[in-house]
């Protein structure tokens, strides 16, 4: 470019994003008259720009993205000029979309005519809803996209954005300002109300799925402690019990009867005191097994209860009822504003059929009354505890859990792990005094010889070796068996430790959380915008003489009230 096509003129403003924002501002900092606004900027060194320095550089203004993760882990290590910095709530805080929620937008170059096509950030196929593509029925797709300078509140009477020109003063109503103002509540204003019904309807139909969902996520966490307690193996263990002690019992009988003219000369066995430890082993076994059957459904209940409210299924049932609360005032809001945009619309074609000398808003313009903005939003009770309940039903359930391990523990599996501690301190000892049996009848065989025959003498021994061999294995099973279920090792913290994930996920399944967080984000986003232009549209209409303009002031008002609440009631929902 020549450089006489910019001879005698001069700049008056400057602006960019991320190294470009920190460029414009360098540039304001040289150039007080000029007005720079910067979008994500990157921070200048304070070395090069120190000799500009001024208490407050008021020529300046940066927007912040409130999730550009990049620009704000900048704030801990360089110090900012000082102006005036604007949060945006724009943006998505995850990191696949780092980069893109730093420059504020995701296009396309269409090379064919050098324009630029939006690119949604983020895509969530909706759980519910379908659409029709190409002749083929597919779920209906909701596109999370980036504009930052849509984002940025803008004052309509001046058209700058709020954060220069300040939240409005008294206007007067001339066809000008009210183009202005149809402009908005029409246009922007009606759009972003649009995409506010389209993300809340979508959260809703996460939410009323999840809910419906909940007999198999409660059958689900049901079988997920079965599996963490190794319920499974040890009914098996059970089957294996109930196999071994049919075995000892019919060779400990067969050894009983064969010494029985010599059981004075031998040892104490103790076999009826064993067998009835056995026994005793196996009901305690089986009881336990059928106390979890039994009772592990109705403490999953338990668990899924919600805290504050009669709903069986707590997290997702509170926020299904909340956000049928929220979406049905969206709707109202969109209906209101709709209306405002008529009314409005009456009122311009009253003010452009007067004299020219009367359009300075003091005329006593008369309303039809046909097309009123009324009614104020549902309030909700749901949610009291905002997003916090996630982590108070999460924390409650694992507390349930917790206790019901070392109930369960208490009530069942320490007498087990006792009666499986003194077999595997006794049966060494019958063994000893097994062996200690066959080496008597080989020491002192005559003497056994002169109460019973030979052969009565070697099946007694025969007796005594696959007696004490069948002992030999239950040693290994028994360690085997204490070992098989961490609650009968007494390993109760692990259970409940390895329990907090699944807890977790069938409370609320994450990524579905992670869907309904961004598209109530937005939202909120899009509800906090508006909430501020209509401040600024009431503080204009405010005061002005005329039933019709305090029609529309009072329009405005009840407006921007129920935005408000219903925003405030979306906050319980976008904050993690």
């Amino acid at each position: 470019m020549e450089s006489s096509n910019f001879k005698n003129k001069t700049i008056v403003a400057d602006g960019g994003n991320s190294e470009g924002g920190a460029g414009a501002k360098y540039q304001g900092a040289k150039h007080p008259n000029e007005k720079v606004v910067a979008t994500d900027s990157a921070m200048i060194p304070y070395a090069a720009w120190q000799k500009f320095a001024r208490p407050r550089f008021d020529n300046m203004i940066s927007f912040n993205s409130t999730n550009d993760l990049l620009t704000w882990l900048q704030d801990p290590f360089i110090k900012d000029m000082p102006g005036k910095r604007v949060n945006i709530n724009d943006g998505v805080p995850r990191l696949d979309t780092l980069i893109d929620s730093h420059v504020g937008y995701k296009r396309k170059l269409n090379r064919k005519d050098n324009t630029y096509d939006t690119v949604p950030l983020i895509k969530i196929k909706s759980v519910k809803d379908t659409e029709i593509k190409n002749g083929k029925k597919v779920k209906k797709t909701i596109n999370i996209t980036l504009d930052m300078d849509g984002r940025i509140p803008i004052n309509v009477w001046t058209g700058d954005s709020i954060a220069r020109s300040g939240r409005g003063t008294l206007i007067k109503l001339n066809l000008e300002n009210l183009d202005a103002l149809s402009k908005l509540i029409t246009g922007e204003t009606s759009g972003m109300l649009a995409e506010c019904v389209i993300f809340l309807n979508e959260s809703f139909n996460i939410s009323e799925n999840e809910n419906k969902n909940f007999a198999d996520r409660k059958k689900q966490l049901s079988e997920g402690f079965k599996d963490k307690i190794n319920l499974f193996q040890l009914e098996e263990m059970e089957r294996t019990l109930i196999s071994k002690i049919n075995s000892l019992e019919e060779v400990a009988d067969e050894t009983i009867e064969s010494i029985s003219a010599v059981k004075h000369l031998l040892p104490d066995f103790a076999l009826d005191a064993l067998k009835e430890r056995i026994n005793e082993l196996f009901k305690g076994i089986k009881s336990f097994i059928e106390k979890v059957y039994d009772s592990i459904d109705n403490e999953i209940l338990e668990i899924f209860k919600n805290i504050d409210h009669d709903f069986r299924d707590g997290v997702s049932e509170e926020m299904m009822k909340h956000l049928k609360v929220v979406k049905q005032n969206i709707d109202q809001i969109k209906n209101q504003n709709d209306i405002y945009g008529r009314q409005i619309a009456d009122i311009r074609s009253i003010m452009k059929q007067q004299d020219a000398t009367i359009l300075d808003g003091n005329f006593q313009i008369n309303c039809s009354g046909e097309n009123m903005v009324q009614g104020l939003v549902i309030p909700s009770n749901y949610l009291g505890r905002k997003m916090k309940i996630l982590k108070d039903h999460i924390d409650d359930g694992i507390k349930k859990i917790a206790d019901y391990v070392q109930g369960i523990y208490d009530e069942y599996a320490s007498k087990i792990v006792d009666v499986i501690k003194y077999l595997i301190n006794t049966i060494p000892k019958i063994r000893k005094n097994l062996r200690h049996a066959i080496e008597m009848l080989n020491v002192k065989k005559k003497e056994f010889l002169s109460l019973i025959p030979n052969v009565t003498c070697n099946y007694i021994k025969t007796k005594l070796e696959e007696l004490d061999n069948t002992l030999g294995k239950w040693e290994p099973f028994l360690n085997d068996l204490k070992a098989v279920s961490p609650i009968l090792d007494n390993h109760l913290d692990d259970i409940v430790k390895n329990m907090k994930p699944l807890i977790v996920q069938m409370i609320f399944e994450p990524s579905h959380y992670d869907d309904m967080f961004i598209l109530n984000t937005q939202a909120h986003a899009r509800l906090d915008q508006m909430a501020q232009q209509f401040e600024v549209v009431c503080n204009g209409l405010n005061e002005n003489e005329g039933q019709a303009i305090q029609t529309m002031d009072q329009s405005a008002s009840l407006i921007r009230s129920n935005l408000i609440q219903v925003k405030e009631q979306l906050e319980k929902l976008a904050v993690y």
